[in-house]
C-alpha cells in the first residue's frame, strides 16, 4: 500500500491546483519535478526513423502519460526531448508552481542558473541535476559555454547503488532511467561531472549567476 507521504501527495497537489499561485513545499515540488520527468520516458531525443522505430519510443509515452502530475506536451505529435529540453519541459509544465519562466537556452544556461554546488553524490537529493562537461572529438564543433555538453536529473534508487538518473542521453535513443550517471560518450571526451542543487529553482529564482554569461531575455 501507499505510505502516508505517498497518500498525502495527491491531496497536497489538489490543494495547490485550487491555488494556482501557491508554491509547493520544496520536497513536494522536487517530487512533482521528478514525476513529470518520469512521465516523458520513451520520448525520443530526436524524431527520426531510428528513434521512432525503437520499441520504448513507440509504446512508453502513451503508457506513462497518466503518471504526469500536471498536463504537459505528451500529445504533441512532433515532441522530441534532448537532455536540456527534458529539464526545461518539466519546469515549463510546472511553471505555476516554480514561479518563474525558464529560458529556452541549453544545459550551459541551466548550469549558470544553479549556483549551489553539491560536494558529493551522497549530498545530492532527488531532482538535483548532474551536468557533464567535455571537449568535442570533432574540432569543428563550437564549444558550449563552460564546455557543458549534457545534463541529467538525479533519481537515486538505493537498492541499486543510488547512481541513477533520468535523462535523454543518446541521439538515437529516448528519455529513460539510466543505471549510472557516469557513461562514455562517442561525441566528447575529458568528461567531468558537476553536481548542482535545484534549491534556488524551488525558491522561485532562475537567473544567471555567471558574470561571463548573463543569458538576457529579449
Amino acid at each position: 500500500g501507499n505510505t502516508s507521504s505517498d497518500a498525502s501527495k495527491p491531496m497536497a497537489l489538489a490543494r495547490l491546483t485550487r491555488q494556482p499561485s501557491a508554491r509547493p513545499p520544496p520536497m513536494l515540488l522536487r517530487q512533482l519535478f521528478i514525476d513529470q520527468a518520469l512521465s516523458y520516458i520513451g520520448t525520443p531525443y530526436i524524431r527520426s526513423p531510428a528513434t521512432l522505430g525503437h520499441a520504448h519510443c513507440k509504446s512508453l509515452p502513451s503508457k506513462l502519460k497518466p503518471a504526469a502530475p500536471v498536463p504537459g506536451q505528451h500529445d504533441k505529435w512532433n515532441l522530441a526531448l534532448d537532455c536540456s529540453a527534458l529539464v526545461r519541459q518539466c519546469v515549463v509544465d510546472l511553471q505555476r508552481y516554480f514561479g518563474f519562466c525558464i529560458g529556452g537556452w541549453n544545459q550551459a544556461y541551466q548550469f549558470d542558473t544553479l549556483p549551489i554546488v553539491v560536494d558529493s553524490l551522497e549530498d545530492m537529493r532527488p531532482g538535483d541535476l548532474i551536468f557533464v562537461s567535455g571537449k568535442y572529438y570533432d574540432a569543428s564543433r563550437t564549444p558550449k559555454p563552460h564546455d557543458m555538453t549534457h545534463v541529467e536529473i538525479y533519481f537515486p534508487l538505493a537498492a541499486f547503488g543510488s547512481t541513477q538518473t533520468i535523462g535523454s542521453r543518446y541521439r538515437h535513443g529516448c528519455v529513460q532511467v539510466h543505471k549510472d550517471y557516469r557513461f562514455e560518450s562517442k561525441t566528447y571526451y575529458d568528461m567531468q561531472y558537476h553536481l548542482r542543487s535545484i534549491d534556488t529553482w524551488l525558491q522561485g529564482t532562475c537567473r544567471s549567476h555567471c558574470k561571463q554569461h548573463r543569458w538576457q531575455h529579449g
